[in-house]
């Protein structure tokens, strides 16, 4: 006796496919997209932000430096010369020890006291935009009156 095997035949299934499931195809693409475009975004503001900071500091700690390094000229060279000269000679080379510019130099001298006022101009490390590309500090410095 012959075994005959006979196949079952299964009719095809028929894949619906949703037209809802076809409109959300590519929007995991957009959302990462932008996420990605958001995290670019706020580390950019975090990094202009923190190097405005830092440039800010730097300006203020040098015109301090740079003030005091004038005024202690003034005092090493013991009224000898021009104060004017001597203060902001120092201050400039101190200013420039901390890759910033003097823009403006003041002594006021009187008899036994001396004050020298510097405008330090130092530049961010990174300059994003609608950041200042120079930042500004004042600073004063003087000796005390001896008596």
């Amino acid at each position: 006796m012959k075994r005959t095997t006979r196949m079952i035949s299964r009719p095809p299934r028929s894949f619906v496919v949703s037209r809802r499931r076809d409109r959300s195809r590519g929007a995991g693409t957009l959302m990462v997209t932008g996420v990605i475009v958001g995290v670019a975004v706020v580390a950019w503001a975090i990094l202009g932000a923190t190097s405005f900071l830092t440039a800010q500091h730097r300006a203020r700690a040098t015109a301090d430096m740079a003030a005091l390094a004038g005024a202690q000229a003034v005092v090493d060279a013991g009224g000898l010369g021009d104060a004017t000269t001597i203060a902001c000679d120092a201050a400039r080379v101190t200013a420039a020890a901390h890759q910033a510019a003097v823009n403006d130099c003041q002594v006021v001298a009187f008899a036994r006291f001396v004050a020298v006022q510097t405008k330090v101009s130092v530049g961010p490390p990174f300059v994003a935009p609608g950041f200042p590309q120079r930042l500004e500090a004042v600073a004063r410095a003087g000796n005390p009156t001896e008596e």
